[in-house]
């Protein structure tokens, strides 16, 4: 098993806020251990938010690009808005 990490290593590796970790630990969407009054995270449940993470962006930004380069169920069209 590989070192636990800390909430501030974990804050470093995300680059987010304490709140945020937070959030995302009473949501479940980051698994931590309690060890005392301490929070400490297995690296692979850190790297595996960081992949699904991923997943979602690309999920997102894919739809995304559907809908701003037109498809055939798309009804959107492109304005150029600087040539007024």
């Amino acid at each position: 098993m590989r070192n636990l990490l800390s909430v501030n290593q974990v804050l470093e590796r995300l680059n987010i806020c304490r709140r945020t970790l937070d959030n995302l630990v009473n949501t479940g969407e980051i698994k931590y251990i309690k060890i005392g009054k301490t929070k400490k995270f297995d690296p692979d449940d850190v790297d595996l938010f960081i992949e699904e993470g991923r997943k979602e962006w690309q999920i997102i930004h894919g739809k995304r690009k559907e809908r701003l380069y037109g498809s055939s169920n798309a009804n959107t069209k492109v304005v150029n808005i600087n040539n007024r």
